[in-house]
């Protein structure tokens, strides 16, 4: 009975796939790769490539979520008193962003290239979890007036259309300004925003409550 050493050694193809990928991406454009590089630098068969993926392109994809993700490995920042919370904010972002930097023609071309857009889709979906599962926003987007789903992924793509435009750049912005300045967008549109409480809409024939520049909340600390 071998079936199950078949997802191992699907997890093993796979891993091998990915990382074979992304050593292609390193040094070549997306339209310069082929299947057969892939499989001959990974030492796998192209039905092994099949049974894994579909096309190219999803495997660029994934290539560029992995890289994506070991970027954030280790940055869970969720309990964090308000006070403290730009502070631990900015040292995790910058952290990542660092990270990302050192691999930033790999981004460059694999976000021009075949499957560009389906990068920047799972990109942003990679990053609406982090943000309601490993930050320090993550409860006020879960308890805001709108789905915590459509609130985390509305600012994901903000983010990541403003850091894709930043690791795409020559010359980019240093890490520590860019940093601050995704830290101050997360938080403010976050506290007094998509992380305010629901409220009931107001009837008819009353006028409107009006929006208050710095709302008095407990998630609004975190901005001094």
């Amino acid at each position: 009975m071998r079936k199950p050493e078949t997802a191992p050694r699907r997890r093993r193809s796979r891993d091998l796939l990915v990382g074979a990928v992304g050593e292609l991406l390193d040094a070549h454009e997306p339209d310069q790769i082929t299947i057969t590089d892939v499989v001959n630098h990974a030492s796998v068969t192209r039905p092994t490539f099949y049974a894994i993926f579909p096309d190219l392109p999803s495997a660029f994809a994934e290539a560029a979520l992995t890289r994506m993700a070991d970027a954030f490995a280790g940055e869970s920042v969720v309990d964090v008193p308000a006070a403290q919370r730009p502070e631990v904010m900015l040292g995790a972002i910058t952290r990542i962003l660092t990270r990302l930097e050192a691999d930033a023609g790999f981004y460059a071309r694999v976000v021009n290239g075949h499957g560009a857009h389906r990068v920047q889709t799972q990109a942003i979906a990679f990053l609406a979890d982090e943000l309601l599962t490993n930050t320090p926003v993550s409860r006020a987007l879960r308890t805001g007036p709108l789905p915590a789903e459509t609130s985390a992924t509305a600012l994901a793509a903000g983010v990541t259309w403003i850091g894709l435009r930043w690791l795409t750049s020559n010359p980019r912005e240093p890490v520590g300004d860019m940093a601050v300045e995704l830290r101050d967008l997360v938080l403010r549109t976050v506290v007094g925003g998509l992380g305010s409480p629901a409220t009931r809409p107001a009837p008819d024939n009353t006028e409107a409550p009006q929006i208050q520049d710095h709302p008095e909340t407990p998630e609004s600390e975190g901005l001094t």
